[in-house]
């Protein structure tokens, strides 16, 4: 496809350089090529400099952009004032928790482009709890940390909440009124990754293993493996996407519920 809109990937992050390069190799993968990465971090954040370090080699495609830990913002205002200096036509979360496959924002953009629809996100993805190794596919929704969004339709009005967590769902909710909304239904192509450290506590997660689907042990193993880097990423998605491991995410698909 035609690569003309550009698209802001916005990511914060917070003292974990591990799962931030995880998510810059997935950004890095992708096989959109008009894109940029902001990655916004807060002052104490220390260990981001290692990435920083790391990363230093004139790809002008990634930005990193400090804020002052004090006065505290919140993720909602740290997400807007991104969204606010950010390039793109379109913008796009990207959490450094997650792991996305190397088509991730073409499909989301090929989706926006044939359905007429300036929002897109994920109706499914799977859900990895890497204490226990454990997969699910998820129930069936609109994800909210999935969105793919046209930039013009963040106002002074609509906007993410500022809240520490939570700030995305009045968002949401308002622009599901208001827009029609595209939505991709590739769970290969999103893993949502419990760690024991992200912005939601176990029990929301809980919630949402019970609410949806227990893959197999050879489907856990293989997202443990992508998750520790052993793959290239279009390696790792042309492997969840083997006849062996798409026919068990399209069997449950099948009987999965969907919720609001």
């Amino acid at each position: 496809m035609n690569d003309d809109s550009l698209i802001s990937c916005i990511c914060i992050t917070k003292n974990n350089p591990f799962l931030l390069t995880r998510a810059i190799a997935c950004f890095k993968a992708q096989t959109y090529s008009n894109k940029e990465l902001l990655v916004v971090y807060e002052s104490d954040n220390k260990d981001v400099q290692q990435v920083i370090i790391a990363e230093s080699n004139n790809d002008f495609s990634i930005q990193f952009i400090e804020r002052p830990v004090l006065p505290k913002s919140s993720l909602g205002a740290l997400k807007n004032n991104a969204i606010a200096i950010s390039k793109g036509e379109y913008f796009c979360q990207w959490d450094d928790d997650d792991w996305y496959g190397a088509d991730r924002l073409q499909i989301q953009m090929e989706a926006i482009k044939k359905n007429a629809a300036p929002v897109c996100f994920f109706g499914h993805w799977i859900f990895f709890d890497a204490i226990a190794e454990i997969a699910y596919l998820s129930f069936r929704r609109n994800w909210e940390g999935s969105i793919l969004c046209k930039k013009s339709i963040v106002t002074d009005e609509v906007k993410y909440a500022l809240l520490p967590k939570l700030e995305d769902t009045p968002f949401v909710n308002k622009i599901s009124e208001m827009y029609a909304i595209a939505q991709v239904v590739k769970p290969s192509s999103y893993i949502y990754v419990y760690h024991g450290n992200n912005t939601w506590g176990f029990s929301h997660f809980q919630d949402n293993f019970f609410k949806g689907q227990q893959m197999s042990l050879q489907f856990s193993a293989l997202i443990t493996v992508i998750l520790k880097g052993v793959y290239t990423n279009e390696k790792a998605l042309s492997m969840l996407e083997s006849d062996f491991y798409n026919r068990e995410i399209i069997e449950k698909i099948k009987t999965s519920t969907i919720y609001n």
